[in-house]
C-alpha cells in the first residue's frame, strides 16, 4: 500500500495546506452591509511538501453574496523546490454599462515535478517520466445572458507551453514528443445554464455547460475540443446541513498530432483515488457523487465516489477497466466568504493505493 501526496487544483498548493487550515489564517474585510457585494477577503498560504519543501503565498479575493455581479481573484504561490504559480481572474456581469458579461484570466505556472505515465487507460506506474513544464495562458470570454438562466459566451484563449524532458524524448503511441515550445490559440463557443443558489458552496440548483471549440490556424496543432459538463446539488433537509451533489463530464479532443500535455487527464481532479494526471488520452469521461454534511457553520464532512476512464476516441467502446476511487473529506471555512479549505483522502484500489488531496473550494 502506498501513500500518495498529490497536489490538486490549478495552483497545486502542496500537502501542508493543512498547516494553513490548522492556523486558520483567513480574514475578511469589515464593510457595511450595503457594500457586502464588494467585500475583500485575504488569505495567507503557508505550506510544505516532501517534493516542494516549504512554500509561501497569498490569495486576494473579491467575493460577494449572490447575486454578486463582480468577482476578482489574485493568488501567488512559491515553493522551495521547483514550483511557482501566479493566477488572476476577473468576472463582471455588467460590462460597458450593458447587460453583457466578461470573464478574463491569466495564469503562469512553472512546475519541475510533472509526471507522465503514458497515454491510455491502462498506463502503468513503471512507464513514468518526469519533466519540467512552464505554462502561461490568457483567456478572454465575453458573454450575453439568454432566457431561463442560460448564457452564451465566446472564449478566446492563448496558451504557451515550454517543456524540458531532461534531454530525452517521450513516446506517445507512434509519435515522439521532444522538448520545446508549443503555442496554442483556440476559439470556442460556450452555452451555460446556472441555477445555483450560492456559487461557491451550492446547496440547491444545477449547472449545465456545453463547449465546442477549434484551434486557430496560427496554433501548433489542428484539433477540435468538445465538452459537456452537468452538475447538480440537492439539500436533503430544510436547513441545508445535508447536501447530495453529483457531476458527470465528457471532454474530447479530435485532431492530428495532439501533444500529450494537452490531452484530458484523469487523476486528482477529477478522479480522486489516483495521482495527479494519472491517465491521459484524447477523451476523458468522469462522474462524481458526494454526500456533504455540515454540522457546524465553519466545519463539514464529505463522503464521495469518483469514477472515470480515458479513451483514444469519442465514439469508442467503454474500456473494460473503469477507474474508481472512494473516500472521505473535511471542509473548513477559516476566513472570509468563498474560502473553503478541502482535505480529501481516497482509496484507488490495490494498485493505486491511498492518496491525500489538499486545496481550496469544493471538488465541484
Amino acid at each position: 500500500m502506498r501513500m500518495g501526496w498529490v497536489r490538486c487544483r490549478r495552483t497545486r498548493l502542496g500537502a501542508a495546506l493543512a498547516l494553513w487550515m490548522a492556523l486558520g489564517v483567513g480574514m475578511a474585510a469589515d464593510v457595511p452591509a450595503a457594500r457586502a457585494e464588494r467585500a475583500w477577503s485575504v488569505s495567507p498560504l503557508v505550506s510544505w511538501s516532501g517534493e516542494q519543501g516549504f512554500g509561501l503565498g497569498a490569495r486576494l479575493m473579491l467575493v460577494g453574496l449572490p447575486p454578486a455581479r463582480r468577482r476578482f481573484l489574485l493568488s501567488a504561490y512559491f515553493a522551495q523546490e521547483d514550483y511557482s504559480s501566479i493566477e488572476t481572474r476577473y468576472r463582471t456581469l455588467r460590462f460597458l454599462g450593458r447587460d453583457l458579461s466578461l470573464r478574463t484570466s491569466a495564469v503562469w505556472v512553472d512546475d519541475g515535478s510533472v509526471r507522465f505515465y503514458g497515454v491510455g487507460n491502462d498506463s502503468r506506474h513503471d512507464d513514468r517520466d518526469d519533466y519540467r513544464k512552464e505554462n502561461f495562458y490568457l483567456s478572454v470570454e465575453p458573454g450575453r445572458p439568454l432566457r431561463g438562466n442560460w448564457e452564451a459566451r465566446l472564449r478566446l484563449r492563448f496558451e504557451s507551453t515550454s517543456t524540458d524532458l531532461g534531454g530525452s524524448e517521450v513516446g506517445v503511441g507512434a509519435d515522439t514528443v521532444a522538448a520545446g515550445m508549443f503555442m496554442d490559440l483556440r476559439v470556442a463557443g460556450v452555452l451555460q445554464r446556472d441555477t445555483r443558489d450560492v456559487e461557491w458552496a451550492p446547496t440547491a440548483g444545477s449547472l449545465q455547460r456545453i463547449e465546442v471549440g477549434h484551434s486557430l490556424p496560427s496554433a501548433d496543432a489542428d484539433y477540435w475540443r468538445l465538452g459537456a459538463d452537468i452538475r447538480a446539488w440537492r439539500a436533503l433537509d430544510y436547513f441545508g446541513h445535508w447536501v447530495l451533489a453529483g457531476r458527470a463530464e465528457v471532454l474530447a479532443l479530435e485532431g492530428e498530432e495532439i501533444p500529450f500535455f494537452l490531452m484530458p487527464a484523469l487523476g486528482a481532479r477529477p478522479g480522486r483515488g489516483f495521482g495527479l494526471h494519472r491517465f491521459r488520452d484524447r477523451v476523458r469521461t468522469s462522474a462524481s457523487s458526494e454526500l456533504r454534511w455540515q454540522p457546524l457553520a465553519n466545519f463539514g464532512l464529505v463522503g464521495f465516489v469518483d469514477a472515470g476512464w480515458v479513451a483514444p476516441g469519442l465514439f469508442r467502446e467503454v474500456p473494460s477497466r473503469v477507474h474508481m476511487g472512494t473516500g472521505v473529506g473535511v471542509r473548513t471555512l477559516p476566513g472570509g466568504r468563498g474560502h473553503i479549505v478541502r482535505v480529501d483522502g481516497a482509496w484507488g484500489g490495490r494498485e493505486e493505493g491511498w492518496h491525500l488531496y489538499l486545496g481550496f473550494g469544493h471538488a465541484f
